[in-house]
């Protein structure tokens, strides 16, 4: 499944019933509004630069190898400093996100 949410491409890697692994391809502008979802999320920077603010941990910069979790109902956002590819992990599936309802 590919979907175009924040103008980002998205791909779905793996998904089970409770669990789904996604690829981001993320360019210049990608940075979505401030969100929250009710399931954590994780993620790994395959490459780019990202700033990340998460609500109660703050800003991170992330690059190429670096991770990070999300937990539930923590709102958070990113600036897309240098394009690139994020997977993220969530639990449960994320298809209503993918589909452009988070």
């Amino acid at each position: 499944m590919q979907s175009d949410v924040h103008t980002c491409r998205i791909t779905s890697l793996a998904k089970g019933r409770d669990m789904e692994v996604l690829r981001f391809d993320y360019g210049p502008g990608d940075s979505p509004p401030a969100h929250c979802h009710p399931y954590p999320q994780t993620g790994f920077v395959q490459s780019g630069r990202y700033r990340l603010w998460i609500e109660g941990a703050g800003v991170q910069d992330l690059r190429a190898g670096g991770g990070y979790v999300v937990p539930a109902d923590a709102e958070h956002t990113f600036e897309v400093m240098e394009p690139g590819v994020v997977i993220v992990s969530t639990h449960p599936d994320q298809s209503t996100y993918v589909r452009g309802q988070s």
